[in-house]
């Protein structure tokens, strides 16, 4: 019996494991199109994006809200981070742990800001090349509101193809 329930959960430990695996390598070629058609053409990409994802102009606009409030409570964590860090250098495992979680943070906001990006200008680019822009423009770190007079531009038809 016992025999029985090990081997049982062997195989169902190997099916989850293949299924991860399958799961994980399919993730990893549509990231590596995705990232290949944002590199070619980000306001084409932002496009397909519009219209698979049903997104609207006010669907957009509450996520951006949303986003950008987010962006300003990571903001506040980093802060605080930053102060623990600076005032508990002594003790090296709090000093460790801190550093880790400025570092999920640091990740995290990046991301909300990369949104945050891609909506306000509609269009996607990878994560490199925001960071780029941010080196370039500094003021990129930080929140910037939706303006009142933003519409949702509408996808243009592909070449050779009359709407």
């Amino acid at each position: 019996m016992a025999i029985q329930e090990v081997s049982s959960m062997a195989r169902i430990s190997g099916w989850a494991l293949a299924s991860l695996k399958g799961m994980i390598s399919f993730n990893r070629a549509q990231a590596k199109d995705d990232a290949e058609s944002a590199r070619k053409a980000p306001e084409r990409f932002w496009d397909e994006l519009v219209v698979s994802a049903n997104i609207t102009d006010k669907s957009l606009r509450m996520r951006y809200a949303l986003a950008y409030w987010f962006s300003y409570l990571l903001f506040t964590g980093l802060a605080g981070g930053i102060g623990m860090v600076a005032t508990i250098y002594s003790i090296p495992m709090a000093l460790i742990g801190n550093v880790m979680l400025l570092n999920v943070l640091l990740i995290i906001y990046i991301s909300n800001l990369h949104k945050l990006y891609t909506a306000r200008e509609q269009k996607v680019i990878t994560i490199p090349a925001f960071i780029k822009q941010i080196i370039k423009n500094p003021g990129l770190l930080f929140p910037i509101p939706l303006p009142k007079d933003f519409k949702l531009r509408i996808a243009a038809p592909p070449k050779g193809e009359t709407p």
